[in-house]
């Protein structure tokens, strides 16, 4: 695999493992704590990182259908993410000792890929049984979604005007009617972050700040528009509306700013620190999605060791994971396989 692609791997594993020792709350009260506070951070990476390996394998197959895409994405979000709704409700069914009820609605729900936390006003439901990481797998599905339309019919000259146009017609349609769709909508820009940076980099171009000017303008033209809101409508937690939509499109610019600069700098100390989590990468999907219910939400404390009860909990988190995303996925891929092939 092409070394800098690796880099992304070491990235996506670097983003699962830090995501859940944000929610496991480490040394809280400590410096390790406030290091590990930034877990939306590790979010928008993610959606940076799929722009950029979502438009990298569209490149790399010619005349890709929408049928073949389909089908390919599908079965990457929704085994993994079926296997979360179900390892979510069997968690909370141990916790209480009892079975729980199955939440038809809820479930279903989930199943449109339409949860989100509610701190966004308008949040139509959560993510099932509590596992609010769930949130931005919603996210994700709909990015993919809009992205075939506009990489296979517009223009490429005037991809990224209608990216901007689509979260700018979230942000305002948001403001007059807050609802899931448009929350969504606005931030595809942050999604399409990635694409701008794989089509630089798929031209063998030099990736640099001048040459990604255009996408930087675009993030802080909606940084400018998210900042006006907040004034508008007053400054809540940082967590919550309207201010945790500035703070992801903050996250978003800076995460591409020190990306480039940091390439600059020839990635120094890069293979020290973030490279050994490509190792994680295979299943961080499978742990961002399963690490809620399993380790986090619910103590399971029948163990009275703590320490050792972590350790086993961690364990059966990365042998779910292992089983999930990998053995698993090798079994959706092959029996799917047969429904890209087209018709002789």
């Amino acid at each position: 695999m092409n070394n800098k692609i690796v880099k992304l791997e070491a990235l996506r594993g670097f983003a699962a493992v830090y995501v859940l020792f944000h929610h496991f709350r480490v040394g809280e009260g400590t410096a390790t704590a406030y290091f590990t506070m930034q877990g939306q951070v590790a979010v928008i990476l993610f959606f940076i990182l799929s722009g950029f390996v979502i438009f990298y394998s569209c490149v790399k197959t010619a005349k890709l259908s929408f049928r073949a895409y389909f089908i390919k994405r599908f079965r990457r979000i929704y085994g993994v993410f079926l296997a979360a709704l179900l390892v979510s409700y069997l968690a909370a069914c141990i916790d209480a000792r009892r079975w729980m009820p199955l939440n038809l609605g809820s479930l279903v729900l989930n199943l449109t890929n339409l949860q989100d936390l509610d701190r966004h006003p308008g949040c139509w439901f959560e993510g099932y049984y509590g596992n609010t990481p769930l949130w931005s797998i919603s996210y994700e599905w709909w990015f993919y979604m809009l992205f075939y339309p506009l990489y296979r019919y517009v223009p490429e000259d005037r991809q990224r005007a209608v990216a901007v146009g689509i979260s700018l017609f979230g942000l305002f349609s948001y403001e007059v009617f807050p609802n899931q769709v448009s929350i969504i909508l606005e931030y595809f820009l942050c999604w399409w972050t990635g694409v701008e940076i794989a089509k630089v980099w798929l031209k063998g171009e030099p990736l640099g700040l001048y040459r990604l000017r255009h996408i930087q303008y675009c993030l802080l033209a909606m940084i400018a528009l998210l900042s006006v809101r907040v004034l508008v409508k007053g400054w809540s937690s940082v967590g919550e509306h309207p201010v945790i939509e500035l703070r992801h499109y903050v996250y978003c610019y800076l995460l591409l700013v020190c990306g480039l600069i940091w390439r600059r700098m020839g990635w120094r100390f890069f293979n020290r620190t973030l490279l050994p989590f490509a190792a994680i990468a295979p299943i961080s999907y499978a742990i961002y999605v399963l690490h809620y219910p399993v380790v986090v939400k619910y103590t399971f404390s029948a163990l009275k060791n703590p320490a050792f009860n972590l350790a086993l909990l961690l364990f059966v988190l990365c042998l779910l994971a292992y089983i999930v995303e990998v053995q698993g996925q090798k079994v959706i891929n092959r029996w799917t396989d047969r429904f890209l092939r087209r018709p002789a």
